[in-house]
């Protein structure tokens, strides 16, 4: 017990009997791939407050957050919860140090746990009206009926041979 607790004390090194709750956390973890449920299982293992005491430090930036690491241990059916190191719970879930110090500063800020804004649909919709008005002005020239007399095919419409660009930009 003494030599767990002196660990534990020095080293922040979690006191577990064995690995089954750090591969249970793990697989929790990335059960879920996607990033907004991951960033909510986060914050389900962090507290985040702001600095109770400034001190002065000359041309470094103030510390803007105070975050306290926990993970789940297992024990005889009953869970509860046990402070960590940052290292330890990153390097359980298998996160950047970065990734978890951000996600706390924006939860921080606004209560919420924030939006991933990466990727995304930005262009299908920036030319959407142009599509329509393309697609109106073809609907809207004669189309003429296949020479061809085996397989005439009506979901086809076909443009007079005698039809040039140019005449196409007096028809508007």
């Amino acid at each position: 017990y003494q030599y767990r607790y002196v660990l534990y004390k020095i080293y922040n090194i979690l006191p577990i009997s064995n690995m089954q709750d750090i591969r249970k956390m793990n697989q929790k973890y990335y059960s879920k791939p996607d990033r907004q449920v991951q960033n909510e299982f986060i914050l389900n293992f962090v507290t985040v407050e702001t600095p109770k005491r400034k001190r002065p430090r000359y041309n470094l930036q103030e510390k803007q957050v105070t975050i306290k690491y926990f993970l789940n241990k297992q024990r005889n059916g009953v869970i509860s919860r046990i402070p960590v190191c940052k290292k330890t719970f990153t390097d359980t879930l298998g996160v950047s140090k970065d990734r978890v110090q951000i996600l706390c500063k924006k939860f921080l800020e606004t209560g919420v746990t924030p939006v991933d804004k990466r990727g995304g649909d930005t262009r299908s919709q920036k030319f959407q009206g142009q599509k329509e008005a393309v697609k109106a002005f073809i609907e809207s020239i004669k189309s003429v009926e296949t020479h061809y007399m085996r397989g005439k095919n009506i979901q086809r419409k076909y443009l007079s041979s005698d039809l040039s660009i140019s005449k196409l930009q007096l028809v508007q």
